[in-house]
């Protein structure tokens, strides 16, 4: 009977152990500074950008400014299906123009780094049409943070000014 009720309690001590780690591997954050780069120029002003998994529909709201700190829960990022979406108000043939950008957002973007650079090429841009000339998308893209480079394969050097 005592060795019953030992049994019992730490059968629920146990429970409440694993109920509590649970709960702390679910919250865990992703986290790292934010640059955005779109025609090698820094956007230093304010961009709304969305986080949207597309299983869930579950959505993050983030107000970007130049060095901000980016969270996202892991919860986003469940099944790998994260998208960000933003609009960026820039420039073509002197006049204005409101550029819009949707694409996947990996979880390793933000892994064991400090700081992730998103850079971001117009394809109506001459220059960056050819350095981009496989892409289907409207924008070429580049992600750079501590220990990852990605990049679409580049038809020319792609010149780096900023």
């Amino acid at each position: 009977m005592k060795t019953e009720r030992l049994k019992n309690k730490f059968h629920y001590i146990l429970t409440f152990a694993l109920i509590i780690t649970l709960g702390s591997i679910n919250a865990q954050v992703n986290k790292a500074n934010v640059t955005i780069v779109i025609d090698n120029k820094i956007i230093t002003s304010g961009l709304s950008l969305e986080f949207i998994n597309t299983d869930s529909k579950e959505k993050e709201e983030f107000s970007y400014h130049l060095g901000k700190e980016l969270s996202l829960p892991n919860k986003l990022f469940a099944n790998n299906n994260l998208i960000v979406k933003f609009s960026y108000l820039g420039s073509y043939k002197k006049h204005s123009k409101d550029y819009k950008y949707e694409f996947n957002f990996k979880k390793g973007w933000l892994h064991n780094t400090d700081y992730l650079i998103i850079r971001i090429y117009n394809l109506d841009k001459k220059k960056f049409k050819k350095v981009f000339c496989e892409e289907k998308l409207p924008y070429g893209k580049q992600i750079q943070n501590a220990v990852y480079l990605e990049s679409k394969i580049l038809c020319k050097p792609l010149k780096i000014r900023i």
